[in-house]
């Protein structure tokens, strides 16, 4: 997720240089890099109560990503998002393996 997150900002941020009067780009720019705030802070919280404990850094940073993400891409990058997220999953489940999803 960070890396689609630096794409995107690179990629708003390459336009709004192509296009320096769009609003646009500009606002989409800046939300990227709010993304990467927003993913710190979600790790000192988790941090501070204790939350995912063997996962605090992966889960900001998708807290954080996601967290924005709606604004940057729109339903159909979310959708996207989503996609992409449900095809390993539902592969993973029609595994047979039967220990797989005990914990």
């Amino acid at each position: 997720m960070l890396a689609i997150a630096s794409i995107l900002h690179i990629y708003f941020a390459v336009n709004l240089l192509v296009r320096p009067t769009s609003f646009y780009y500009l606002t989409n720019t800046f939300l990227g890099v709010n993304a990467f705030v927003w993913s710190r802070i979600f790790y000192g919280v988790y941090r501070h109560l204790g939350l995912f404990k063997d996962d605090q850094y992966s889960v900001s940073m998708l807290t954080g990503a996601l967290l924005l993400s709606h604004s940057m891409l729109s339903l159909p990058g979310i959708m996207l998002i989503m996609v992409i997220a449900a095809v390993p999953e539902m592969s993973l489940r029609h595994l047979s393996l039967p220990n797989f999803w005990s914990l």
